[in-house]
């Protein structure tokens, strides 16, 4: 009997308020609960403190709680851990402790948010707009509350004394190659949060076509070059019909989009386009987004082309992309090799045998009887 009352009072938290026939513990929504005939729901994190009897059956707390909050107990479900409670069970029967939360969640999943895509299918389609903007050539329809609430700049330049405040057209300046498509990509990430092209795979090519259209871009490139300076056309990466890589266009697009998210004010947009171009950043881009970074003032995403490049010098130096880069930057990237050439050197310098101190010999003093 001595055991069986040590055993429960561990099970039942120790130094807790407690005893042997009655337990406390938790009740706590792990997600959004429906109201049972509303619209209004329980807010995730809602905790409830109950205590009850040690063998009595937890259907009168379950009960408990969904009177406290009007909901209805054949819509949720009740955990603890893993293990799905039944309201016959018992604190005895499933070894509860006085520090076990049991989690409810719905018994039928939220239907999934539309919002995201409503918000975007009224900006296509033009529903209700009262400005028009005019960026790179092309004219976006859109909503100054909209783009006011979430965008500082936008706020600033429709809340202030400028013209564009009543203005039904805005003109705004556009000086980077394709402009327009990453004037879209922001405005959906204005409306939606997210941009779609960072969710889509990279399109592959068929090697036959990919080898083919290499060799006869080498010989596009090349022509272009002895026309045309590469700091006229920063994405001069070319095709076989004369025209963009799409890869390349790709990744310009991000370049743009960040410079974009930085003028505008945007930190998660910006995040989110360091970490789409380095998780698609290979050795073989790294000149060419080094390039574009450098043209549009992208100082963070140009550090990380730089440590990309001297991470792997071994593929890239021997390549024709490191040749094209403008004359600053191959000696910006000389210097960089030749402090981290200076800092090895220095850490593995062999001692010359001159500072080899050879350990000190005793002198030994002999005493004779005149001294």
């Amino acid at each position: 009997r001595s055991r069986r009352v040590s055993w429960r009072k561990e099970r039942l938290g120790g130094n807790m308020q407690c005893d042997l026939q009655a337990i406390s513990f938790g009740l706590m929504a792990k997600e959004d609960l429906i109201l049972f005939g509303s619209l209004s729901r329980v807010k995730r994190g809602t905790y409830l403190h109950v205590r009850m009897e040690w063998k009595e059956p937890l259907r009168k707390a379950f009960e408990y709680f969904c009177k406290n909050y009007h909901l209805d107990s054949n819509e949720i479900t009740f955990k603890l851990g893993n293990r799905t409670l039944k309201m016959s069970d018992s604190p005895q029967a499933v070894y509860m402790k006085s520090t076990d939360i049991i989690n409810i969640y719905n018994k039928k999943a939220l239907p999934t948010s539309t919002f995201s895509a409503d918000m975007w299918s009224m900006f296509q389609e033009g529903k209700y707009t009262d400005v028009c903007i005019e960026y790179g050539g092309e004219e976006f329809h859109a909503h100054k509350a909209i783009l006011a609430a979430r965008c500082k700049k936008f706020e600033r330049l429709f809340g202030s004394n400028f013209k564009e405040k009543d203005a039904a057209k805005i003109k705004l300046n556009c000086d980077r190659p394709r402009g327009a498509v990453a004037f879209k990509n922001l405005l959906e990430f204005i409306y939606t949060d997210n941009v779609k092209a960072f969710d889509e795979p990279p399109k592959s090519k068929p090697v036959d076509e990919e080898h083919s259209s290499s060799s006869a871009g080498v010989a596009a490139s090349a022509a272009a070059e002895a026309e045309k300076p590469i700091e006229e056309e920063p994405d001069a990466s070319l095709d076989g019909k004369g025209g963009r890589d799409e890869q390349a266009n790709a990744d310009l697009d991000t370049v743009n989009l960040y410079c974009i998210a930085e003028e505008y004010l945007l930190p998660r947009l910006k995040r989110m386009c360091e970490e789409q171009l380095k998780k698609e950043l290979t050795a073989d881009k790294a000149p060419m987004i080094l390039y574009q970074t450098d043209v549009y003032g992208a100082k963070d995403l140009r550090e990380h082309c730089f440590s990309v490049i001297i991470e792997q010098s071994d593929k890239i130096l021997n390549g024709d992309e490191v040749k094209q880069l403008p004359a600053h930057l191959v000696l910006e990237l000389a210097k960089r090799f030749a402090d981290i050439a200076r800092r090895s050197s220095s850490c593995k310098r062999p001692s010359s045998p001159r500072e080899v101190k050879r350990p000190s010999r005793r002198r030994r003093v002999h005493f004779t009887d005149s001294t």
